[in-house]
């Protein structure tokens, strides 16, 4: 692949346009590194045109394998560019790939062990790495050596901050998940709840909050309160917004705030810091 390709996402025309030396028509861009901390209203824009950028790749056979903030520029008018796929490479469906590249801050599990991995998956836990650096300002593995990373990622070793809302821990949970078997693709995290707030047709937050299977400690907190555990479950599955449902979303928000989550281990927790909720729910996201 060329070193300096482009593809980018606009903001306003949606679809995104392949380019090589794309001329600015004003100042020259910035890398999103440079924006610092992003509120979640901001971030969602900007890594929508990521993805809408990265799904074009994928849709054509092509893996980027070195997603990073450094590789991702703005312009003065809101428009995303990912650059540099010196490191990319085609693919075809079900093919495994066994070069392993890429930045180590930004690196999945897979590749750092050195198994045969899927292209678009990595690409999918880089973006998760670049949303969190997005909206906290900071990497999420963190560490003096690679090697110090390398376990971090291993051991799956991250905090979430509780400013965060529900909806962007959950997003930023399921591309940084383990097994890449169970992370989703570019497709499915589009698709997600948090990234199509504000559109025409967008859940509200509080339905989109609700699962299709209801948390079982909830559910027993509930029983000891008097409710019915299938009216629990019907409520919820046919979103009755009534008083059981109410009450569900009452619980699971206190949950989140006084609960420790973590994905497969205990973290090490600052005061301001809460852990990676767990188990990820896999039915936020969409179907493509």
């Amino acid at each position: 692949m060329p070193d300096h390709s482009i593809v980018r996402g606009d903001r306003n025309s949606g679809p995104c346009l392949p380019g090589h030396g794309v001329r600015e028509r004003r100042a020259a861009p910035q890398h999103i590194k440079d924006a610092q901390r992003l509120c979640e209203e901001k971030a969602r824009g900007i890594f929508k045109q990521i993805l809408c950028a990265v799904k074009y790749c994928h849709d054509r056979g092509i893996v980027h394998r070195d997603l990073k903030a450094d590789n991702i520029l703005l312009d003065t008018e809101g428009n995303v560019k990912v650059i540099d796929f010196g490191l990319g490479t085609r693919y075809s469906i079900g093919e495994e790939l066994t070069d392993w590249c890429g930045a180590f801050t930004h690196r999945a599990p897979e590749v750092f062990l050195r198994l045969p991995y899927d292209g678009r998956k990595v690409d999918v836990w880089s973006l998760g790495v670049v949303l969190y650096c997005m909206v906290t300002g900071a990497l999420p593995f963190r560490g003096e050596t690679v090697m110090q990373v390398r376990r971090a990622v291993l051991e799956l070793r991250y905090d979430i901050p509780r400013y965060l809302s529900m909806g962007l821990r959950n997003v930023i949970v399921q591309m940084l998940t383990k097994n890449p078997s169970e992370r989703p693709t570019v497709d499915h995290v589009v698709g997600h709840p948090w990234l199509r707030q504000g559109e025409e047709g967008s859940p509200s937050p509080a339905v989109e909050r609700l699962p299709k299977h209801p948390d079982p400690a909830i559910v027993v907190a509930m029983r000891d309160l008097g409710y019915n555990p299938d009216d629990i479950r019907q409520s919820l599955l046919q979103r009755r917004f009534d008083e059981a449902m109410a009450t569900y979303l009452m619980l699971r928000d206190q949950m989140c705030q006084e609960v420790t989550f973590r994905a497969r281990i205990k973290p090490q927790v600052r005061p301001e810091i809460v852990p990676t909720p767990s188990p990820a729910d896999p039915s936020t996201f969409a179907p493509p």
